[in-house]
Parts: C-alpha cells; structure tokens; sequence
C-alpha cells in the first residue's frame, strides 16, 4: 500500500511500497486546508527525502490546525500520469472511526 503518514512531531514517512517507485530525494508536498487530499510532486524541491524515509517539516506540520484533524494523518497515494505526481486522499485511522462512532451513540442517547 502506497502511503504518506504525517506525524504530529513534524515527520513525515513515506511508506516502502512508495519510496520504491520515488526515484528522487527531493519532492514537494501539497495539504488541502481541509487535510482531505494531499499532493506530492516529484518535481519539487522543497522538503529532502533522508535515507530512512522520513521527510522532517516540523515548521509546516505546526501550522496545522489540531482542531480540525487528529494525527496520525495518513493519506492512501495513486499516481496521476497526466500531471505526473502523486495524489492522495485522507485515510481514516480506526481510532477517530471509533471515536466518532461513540460521539454519534452518546447524540443518539440526548435525543
């Protein structure tokens, strides 16, 4: 599975399956301002890939707003030919599934 996971400390891991077909070790990398969808553009040049695979963005992670997301943001990559980068879509983990599931029990149970 193709896989970025952002990570509240400000890394960023690029999962094996992906890092397999980066051929680069510099890229870009695109946050919807509602953390939905996330584009990575091999092309770029502004966060480095190190070897283990972690990209570190603290100062761009800290601008996210933990009240709209929980991390771990994990986002589920295809690659686009036609634009020729990597477009992902916001996974979400079965914490927050759970989590929001409770929340809907405890609505139902005020009605």
């Amino acid at each position: 599975c193709k896989t970025i996971t952002v990570k509240e400390n400000g890394d960023i891991k690029i999962s094996k399956a992906m890092s397999d077909v980066i051929k680069t070790k510099k890229i870009s990398m695109y946050i919807s301002k509602n953390y939905k969808e996330c584009v990575l553009d091999p092309n770029g040049d502004t966060l480095n890939i190190k070897a283990n695979n972690i990209i570190s963005a603290k100062d761009s992670v800290s601008k996210i707003d933990r009240r709209k997301i929980d991390f771990p943001m994990i986002y589920s990559m295809s690659f686009n030919e036609e634009i020729d980068m990597w477009i992902g879509s916001l996974k979400l983990p079965n914490n927050i599934i759970s989590k929001t599931r409770k929340e809907m029990a405890e609505v139902a149970k005020m009605v």
